[in-house]
């Protein structure tokens, strides 16, 4: 992962959640997700498997594409 590629991902998935309302807590809430979870993608310290990263998408009305914009989306996501 390149450093651009790791900063992209957790400042978008920070600003799509905010501008819907939620808080991590909200979010990790309505996602069944852990708000930890949430965190560590935020910081950049951790990334999403595949089926959380499609749990991220529906929840937040985004594509891949979006969350990722001009990266190699299959090297981002962590494997499962």
């Amino acid at each position: 992962m390149s450093p651009s590629a790791g900063a992209m991902f957790p400042n978008n998935l920070s600003l799509y959640r905010r501008n819907r309302g939620f808080s991590q807590r909200a979010f990790a809430d309505r996602t069944e997700l852990s708000r930890m979870r949430i965190s560590l993608w935020e910081t950049g310290r951790s990334l999403p498997s595949m089926r959380e990263a499609i749990t991220l998408m529906a929840h937040l009305g985004v594509t891949l594409m979006e969350l990722w914009p001009n990266q190699a989306h299959r090297n981002l996501i962590a494997d499962t």
